[in-house]
């Protein structure tokens, strides 16, 4: 993520296990807090595990060059093993569409910023 991004991480990575049902979505958002008295995460490492995942069961990873939805920059399809790196900002735009069918599952690994 350090040579990705050109930029140096703290040694603590957070992994979350995610799982999206039947008709479950998750709309348009940017995961950016504002000056948090704590410390936020400053970049997402996302991996699928949907061996054999159709498309026409949805689940798309949605990006957006603003947060206007129509305004789509890309659409992933969640296939099994692939992968998708992002630094967490206002322009972070992302969303993912309804799931039609299935259990969509994602791993997380949340980076820090090294200040």
């Amino acid at each position: 993520m350090e040579n990705l991004f050109s930029c140096q991480l703290k040694d603590t990575v957070e992994i979350v296990a995610h799982r999206l049902l039947d008709n479950q979505i998750i709309k348009i958002h940017n995961d950016y807090i504002e000056e948090a008295d704590f410390e936020t995460e400053s970049h997402r490492l996302l991996i699928q595990l949907n061996h054999g995942w159709p498309a026409d069961n949805g689940g798309y990873l949605m990006i957006f060059n603003s947060e206007d939805p129509q305004d789509i920059a890309n659409i992933i399809l969640p296939e099994h093993r692939s992968m998708f790196a992002f630094e967490i900002s206002r322009e972070s735009h992302h969303a993912v569409s309804k799931i039609y069918a299935g259990c969509r599952y994602t791993l997380i690994f949340n980076f820090y910023r090294n200040k």
